[in-house]
Formats: structure tokens, C-alpha cells, sequence
């Protein structure tokens, strides 16, 4: 389930494909943080869609809503990636036809503030995994905490993404699911159009210098 760590939007891609520290009218930002579903994306609608080489394509689809009464923001999305089409071949090398293989997330998420500055989230998501007659499914959640202060215009946040559990593998190898641990902060500034972010992600990974295959 890598797909799920792909940016759900150009401007996530831009900034390195991370950014939880930000409340805005970006509903896309809600797929990184459900946290950062505010009162200013109620009818947002985002679409992105990626051409990448080998006809590999994925992208994202969202719409946020805002219940007055209930003072909760609400947001529904779909990732998707599409690995394109394969030869199938036996051991001769003959070609016997093709098939393809795809990953789809369906993601319903929440958010409520909790405090006068504090806000929390939660997105959950089912994500179906299909190459050729094999399947896979399983379910995530992103968990979301922030912290704003408006008057400084800065804000902090937590994140837990992709937290969940593989049902059903392919073969009867079990992968799991793309855990991160996140850890951002976000300030504007007062007189220029800038903001600067400062966001640490895998931090559950002690050592993260390099990928060790053990």
C-alpha cells in the first residue's frame, strides 16, 4: 500500500510531498492531516491526476462539508494508481495476453476542535489492491492533532498515518501497512506572502540513515 504516501495534490508535491502544519481552504490537505479539516473547505472540491513514465497513473479526488450543528468538518476522498497493462508469459516466453494491476483508498475523515486552539482528526480509509487474479485488502487510519495560534500565526501538529492492518495478502505474505509518524510546524509571516515549514516524518524509525535490508 506505498501508493498511500503519494501527495494528493500539486502543491503537496511541490513542498517535498509533506504538510500537515496548515488550515486553509485546501481540501487536499485534509488526506495528509484530517486535523486540518476546517469550516473554510465546506463545498471544496479537489481533483489531481498524475501521468507518470511506463503509463503508470494515479490521483487524488476530494470534497469537504461543514455540519453547523454538529460543529464538524467532514471531507469524503479516492487514491488511486493504476500500474498500467502487463504481458502475461509462460516459462517459454510465450505470450498468452495481459492484464493489469491497480490500488484504490476509499477515505471518509473528521475533524472537531476540541479546545480554543486545539483541533483533532481522523481519517479512515479501505484500500482494495488487485494484480491479475490476486487481491489484497486492508484497512488505515490517519489519527491528527493541532495546535494553532492565530495571533502569532503559527501552528503545530501531529500526525499518525496510515495505521492499520492487511486482511487479506496476495499470496499469504502479509506487508502491512506504510506507517508514519509526523511531526510538523508551520509560521507565516505577518508583512510578506511567505510561510515556512518545518516537517519530520518516519519518526518511528529510530535510525533512519539508510534502508537496511535486515
Amino acid at each position: 500500500y506505498e501508493f498511500l504516501n503519494l501527495a494528493s495534490s500539486p502543491r503537496l508535491t511541490a513542498l517535498g510531498g509533506h504538510l500537515i502544519s496548515v488550515m486553509d481552504e485546501d481540501i487536499s490537505l485534509a488526506s495528509s492531516n484530517p486535523a486540518s479539516l476546517n469550516d473554510h473547505m465546506h463545498n471544496r472540491l479537489a481533483f489531481a491526476h498524475n501521468f507518470h513514465f511506463a503509463d503508470i497513473q494515479n490521483g487524488y479526488v476530494g470534497y469537504g462539508r461543514h455540519f453547523d450543528k454538529l460543529h464538524l468538518n467532514t471531507h469524503v476522498g479516492l487514491q488511486y494508481i493504476n500500474y498500467g497493462d502487463f504481458t502475461y508469459a509462460d516459462v517459454l516466453g510465450n505470450k498468452l495476453g495481459q492484464f493489469s494491476v491497480k490500488e484504490t483508498a476509499f477515505m471518509v475523515g473528521a475533524s472537531k476542535m476540541i479546545a480554543e486552539r486545539i483541533s483533532a482528526g481522523v481519517n479512515l480509509k479501505s484500500i482494495f489492491s488487485n494484480a491479475e487474479t490476486y487481491s489484497s485488502f486492508g484497512l488505515t487510519a490517519d489519527i491528527g492533532v493541532n495546535y494553532q495560534n492565530d495571533s502569532s500565526q503559527w501552528m503545530v501538529s501531529f500526525v499518525i498515518k496510515n495505521l492499520g492492518y492487511e486482511f487479506t495478502t496476495y499470496t499469504g505474505t502479509r506487508f502491512g501497512t506504510p506507517l508514519d509518524i509526523q511531526l510538523g510546524f508551520s509560521k507565516k509571516l505577518k508583512y510578506l506572502p511567505f510561510r515556512f515549514s518545518i516537517i519530520a516524518h518516519h519518526l518511528q524509525i529510530a535510525d533512519a540513515r539508510y534502508d537496511d535490508p535486515n
